[in-house]
Protein backbone atom coordinates (compact mmCIF):
# COMPACT_ATOMS: atom_id res chain seq x y z
CA UNK A 1 0.00 0.00 0.00
CA UNK A 2 1.34 3.44 -0.96
CA UNK A 3 0.82 6.30 1.50
CA UNK A 4 1.22 9.82 0.22
CA UNK A 5 2.28 12.34 2.86
CA UNK A 6 0.75 15.74 2.21
CA UNK A 7 1.98 18.78 4.08
CA UNK A 8 4.23 16.71 6.27
CA UNK A 9 7.43 14.62 6.25
CA UNK A 10 7.50 11.26 4.51
CA UNK A 11 8.45 8.17 6.57
CA UNK A 12 11.66 7.82 4.53
CA UNK A 13 12.75 11.42 5.22
CA UNK A 14 11.78 11.05 8.88
CA UNK A 15 14.00 7.96 9.10
CA UNK A 16 16.88 9.75 7.35
CA UNK A 17 16.56 12.73 9.68
CA UNK A 18 17.31 10.46 12.64
CA UNK A 19 20.41 8.87 11.15
CA UNK A 20 23.20 9.08 13.68
CA UNK A 21 20.99 10.85 16.25
CA UNK A 22 19.86 9.97 19.77
CA UNK A 23 17.42 7.39 18.43
CA UNK A 24 20.30 5.45 16.83
CA UNK A 25 22.31 5.67 20.03
CA UNK A 26 19.45 4.29 22.18
CA UNK A 27 18.67 1.53 19.65
CA UNK A 28 22.25 0.21 19.88
CA UNK A 29 23.12 1.05 23.49
CA UNK A 30 23.43 -2.59 24.62
CA UNK A 31 24.69 -5.77 23.00
CA UNK A 32 21.21 -7.32 23.35
CA UNK A 33 19.70 -4.44 21.39
CA UNK A 34 22.40 -4.38 18.73
CA UNK A 35 21.93 -8.01 17.80
CA UNK A 36 25.23 -8.21 15.95
CA UNK A 37 25.19 -4.70 14.46
CA UNK A 38 27.82 -2.11 15.33
CA UNK A 39 27.12 0.45 18.02
CA UNK A 40 25.98 3.86 16.78
CA UNK A 41 27.72 7.01 17.99
CA UNK A 42 24.35 8.54 18.91
CA UNK A 43 25.28 11.89 17.40
CA UNK A 44 24.16 13.42 14.16
CA UNK A 45 26.98 13.37 11.60
CA UNK A 46 29.37 11.38 13.82
CA UNK A 47 29.74 8.66 11.18
CA UNK A 48 30.62 5.06 11.99
CA UNK A 49 29.62 1.68 10.63
CA UNK A 50 26.01 1.82 11.90
CA UNK A 51 24.90 5.38 11.23
CA UNK A 52 21.28 4.31 10.76
CA UNK A 53 21.03 2.68 14.18
CA UNK A 54 20.09 -0.79 12.90
CA UNK A 55 19.52 -3.27 15.70
CA UNK A 56 18.01 -6.66 16.57
CA UNK A 57 14.53 -5.45 15.58
CA UNK A 58 15.57 -4.23 12.15
CA UNK A 59 14.22 -6.33 9.28
CA UNK A 60 15.16 -6.06 5.63
CA UNK A 61 13.03 -6.93 2.64
CA UNK A 62 14.91 -9.49 0.52
CA UNK A 63 15.46 -8.61 -3.11
CA UNK A 64 13.63 -10.50 -5.79
CA UNK A 65 15.27 -13.50 -7.45
CA UNK A 66 17.67 -12.46 -10.20
CA UNK A 67 16.71 -13.73 -13.62
CA UNK A 68 19.51 -13.88 -16.21
CA UNK A 69 18.76 -12.48 -19.67
CA UNK A 70 17.96 -14.87 -22.46
CA UNK A 71 21.02 -15.93 -24.47
CA UNK A 72 21.39 -15.89 -28.22
CA UNK A 73 19.99 -13.51 -30.78
CA UNK A 74 21.56 -10.33 -32.11
CA UNK A 75 23.06 -7.77 -29.76
CA UNK A 76 22.25 -4.21 -30.70
CA UNK A 77 24.44 -1.39 -29.54
CA UNK A 78 22.74 1.72 -28.06
CA UNK A 79 23.46 3.79 -31.17
CA UNK A 80 20.69 3.61 -33.69
CA UNK A 81 20.25 -0.01 -34.78
CA UNK A 82 23.76 -0.95 -35.96
CA UNK A 83 24.54 -4.62 -35.07
CA UNK A 84 27.98 -5.66 -33.84
CA UNK A 85 29.80 -7.40 -36.70
CA UNK A 86 33.40 -8.40 -37.32
CA UNK A 87 33.93 -5.01 -38.96
CA UNK A 88 33.08 -3.20 -35.71
CA UNK A 89 35.20 -5.46 -33.49
CA UNK A 90 38.98 -5.17 -33.37
CA UNK A 91 40.85 -7.74 -35.46
CA UNK A 92 43.82 -9.41 -33.82
CA UNK A 93 47.06 -11.16 -34.71
CA UNK A 94 49.36 -13.72 -33.08
CA UNK A 95 53.04 -14.29 -33.67
CA UNK A 96 54.49 -17.81 -33.84
CA UNK A 97 58.15 -18.03 -32.95
CA UNK A 98 60.62 -19.52 -35.44
CA UNK A 99 61.80 -23.11 -35.04
CA UNK A 100 65.53 -23.78 -34.66
CA UNK A 101 67.68 -26.89 -34.65
CA UNK A 102 71.04 -27.29 -32.92
CA UNK A 103 74.13 -28.00 -34.96
CA UNK A 104 77.09 -29.48 -33.06
CA UNK A 105 80.65 -29.53 -34.35
CA UNK A 106 84.08 -30.14 -32.87
CA UNK A 107 86.42 -27.16 -32.97
CA UNK A 108 89.92 -26.60 -31.62
CA UNK A 109 90.02 -24.86 -28.26
CA UNK A 110 91.25 -21.26 -28.22
CA UNK A 111 94.96 -21.02 -27.40
CA UNK A 112 95.86 -24.59 -28.41
CA UNK A 113 97.88 -23.51 -31.43
CA UNK A 114 99.78 -20.87 -29.44
CA UNK A 115 100.47 -23.40 -26.66
CA UNK A 116 102.02 -25.83 -29.10
CA UNK A 117 104.01 -23.10 -30.77
CA UNK A 118 105.61 -21.58 -27.65
CA UNK A 119 105.88 -24.62 -25.40
CA UNK A 120 107.87 -26.85 -27.75
CA UNK A 121 111.37 -26.14 -28.99
CA UNK A 122 112.54 -26.71 -32.54
CA UNK A 123 113.44 -30.29 -31.70
CA UNK A 124 109.93 -31.03 -30.37
CA UNK A 125 110.88 -31.06 -26.70
CA UNK A 126 108.21 -29.79 -24.28
CA UNK A 127 109.37 -26.83 -22.20
CA UNK A 128 107.75 -27.95 -18.95
CA UNK A 129 107.10 -25.20 -16.35
CA UNK A 130 108.41 -22.33 -18.44
CA UNK A 131 106.37 -19.17 -18.96
CA UNK A 132 106.64 -17.97 -22.54
CA UNK A 133 104.67 -15.07 -24.01
CA UNK A 134 102.55 -14.98 -20.84
CA UNK A 135 101.64 -18.67 -21.13
CA UNK A 136 102.80 -21.32 -18.64
CA UNK A 137 103.86 -24.52 -20.32
CA UNK A 138 102.12 -27.19 -18.26
CA UNK A 139 100.39 -30.35 -19.39
CA UNK A 140 96.81 -31.05 -18.27
CA UNK A 141 96.47 -33.74 -15.63
CA UNK A 142 92.97 -34.63 -16.89
CA UNK A 143 93.19 -38.05 -18.61
CA UNK A 144 90.19 -37.13 -20.76
CA UNK A 145 91.66 -33.83 -21.90
CA UNK A 146 91.22 -32.97 -25.57
CA UNK A 147 92.44 -30.11 -27.71
CA UNK A 148 88.92 -29.94 -29.14
CA UNK A 149 85.55 -28.88 -27.76
CA UNK A 150 81.96 -29.09 -28.98
CA UNK A 151 80.52 -25.91 -30.46
CA UNK A 152 76.73 -25.65 -30.59
CA UNK A 153 75.04 -23.27 -33.04
CA UNK A 154 71.37 -22.77 -33.87
CA UNK A 155 70.00 -22.80 -37.40
CA UNK A 156 66.52 -21.57 -38.27
CA UNK A 157 64.51 -24.26 -40.03
CA UNK A 158 61.08 -22.61 -39.90
CA UNK A 159 60.79 -18.81 -39.87
CA UNK A 160 58.44 -17.02 -37.50
CA UNK A 161 55.10 -15.87 -38.86
CA UNK A 162 51.94 -13.90 -38.00
CA UNK A 163 48.43 -15.34 -37.98
CA UNK A 164 45.56 -12.89 -38.42
CA UNK A 165 41.99 -13.10 -37.06
CA UNK A 166 38.81 -11.07 -37.47
CA UNK A 167 36.74 -9.82 -34.54
CA UNK A 168 35.02 -13.20 -34.18
CA UNK A 169 38.24 -15.20 -34.06
CA UNK A 170 38.17 -16.50 -37.62
CA UNK A 171 41.53 -16.75 -39.41
CA UNK A 172 41.91 -14.22 -42.23
CA UNK A 173 44.60 -12.96 -44.60
CA UNK A 174 46.97 -10.12 -43.79
CA UNK A 175 45.29 -7.87 -46.37
CA UNK A 176 41.86 -8.56 -44.83
CA UNK A 177 43.31 -7.83 -41.38
CA UNK A 178 44.61 -4.45 -42.53
CA UNK A 179 41.25 -3.70 -44.13
CA UNK A 180 39.34 -4.50 -40.93
CA UNK A 181 41.84 -2.57 -38.84
CA UNK A 182 41.16 0.58 -40.84
CA UNK A 183 37.41 0.09 -40.45
CA UNK A 184 37.46 -0.68 -36.71
CA UNK A 185 39.43 2.40 -35.65
CA UNK A 186 36.91 5.04 -36.84
CA UNK A 187 34.03 2.88 -35.59
CA UNK A 188 35.52 2.84 -32.08
CA UNK A 189 35.59 6.62 -32.09
CA UNK A 190 32.06 6.78 -33.42
CA UNK A 191 30.56 4.16 -31.10
CA UNK A 192 32.40 5.09 -27.92
CA UNK A 193 32.29 8.87 -28.17
CA UNK A 194 29.62 11.53 -28.09
CA UNK A 195 26.91 9.45 -29.76
CA UNK A 196 27.12 6.59 -27.27
CA UNK A 197 27.10 8.99 -24.30
CA UNK A 198 24.16 11.05 -25.50
CA UNK A 199 22.16 8.49 -27.47
CA UNK A 200 22.20 10.45 -30.72
CA UNK A 201 21.95 8.74 -34.10
CA UNK A 202 23.40 11.35 -36.44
Amino acid sequence: MNIEATGGVSPLKRRQASRGGKFAGRATSTAARRGGFARSAGKRGAGGRNVGGYNVYTSFTPAGKWTPPASGGVINIPVGSTPITDELLDPSKKYTDPVYKEIKEKVKKPGVDKFKRVCYDKDGNFLEGQIIEGMKCEMSKDPNYSDYETKVTKKEVTPGFWTYYDGNGNEISESKYNELLKKSSPNKMRLGGYRAMHGTTN
